[in-house]
């Protein structure tokens, strides 16, 4: 019995660290409501490793874009 590895390069996401939040964005008029949203991005540190077979197992990206939203009001206030 022959027995055959194939040894690749897997890329590794081995460390996912969540940024800060952009700033708010979406304009709203003064005297109305609305929807504004942020995002924030993972600071991802890549390697590659060495593997024999196949990257099951191993993390390639940290994943997707976080977003938050929120309902907005903006009063403009008048003088008597």
């Amino acid at each position: 019995m022959t027995w055959s590895f194939t040894a690749g390069s897997c890329k590794n996401a081995y460390a996912c660290h969540l940024r800060e939040w952009s700033n708010w964005e979406g304009d709203i008029a003064p005297g109305t409501c609305g929807r504004q949203s942020r995002y924030r991005d993972y600071n991802q540190h890549t390697r590659y490793d060495v593997r024999e077979g196949n990257c099951n197992g191993i993390p390639s990206s940290c994943g997707s874009r976080q977003y938050n939203y929120r309902d907005w009001c903006k009063f403009s206030l008048q003088e008597a």
